[in-house]
């Protein structure tokens, strides 16, 4: 894991147990005295606890990637890794064809 990594995973694993503790702490205090407190209480823990998950996973996919070394960046820059051969937009290449090629057509339509 390289020196980055770690730091991102450290402030990601910081980020997901402060939520993680706050959600914990808002199930356990009185919701507030207004109308649809309760709503609210629940509210506030579901999205801290959510906010936990979601940054304790990206910590662990943080830490799960294998940094690259320069051989492999130029070669990915050169165009001579087999992962990147081809387009890889040529499906949505076609796609905006299409949509362009529709376009003009209708256009042509309403003008006769």
């Amino acid at each position: 894991m390289t020196e980055a990594q770690a730091t991102v995973v450290t402030a990601y694993t910081g980020l997901s147990t402060s939520a993680g503790k706050a959600a914990a702490d808002l199930a356990v205090t009185p919701p507030p005295t207004i109308e649809g407190g309760d709503a609210v209480a629940t509210d506030f823990a579901t999205a801290f606890q959510n906010l936990s998950d979601v940054y304790g996973r990206g910590a662990q996919t943080i830490a799960a990637v294998t940094p690259v070394d320069e051989k492999d960046r130029k070669d990915q820059k050169d165009g001579k890794d087999p992962a990147l051969s081809g387009s890889p937009t040529k499906h949505l290449d076609a796609q905006l064809y299409v949509q362009v090629t529709e376009k003009r057509y209708r256009g042509v339509r309403r003008c006769c």
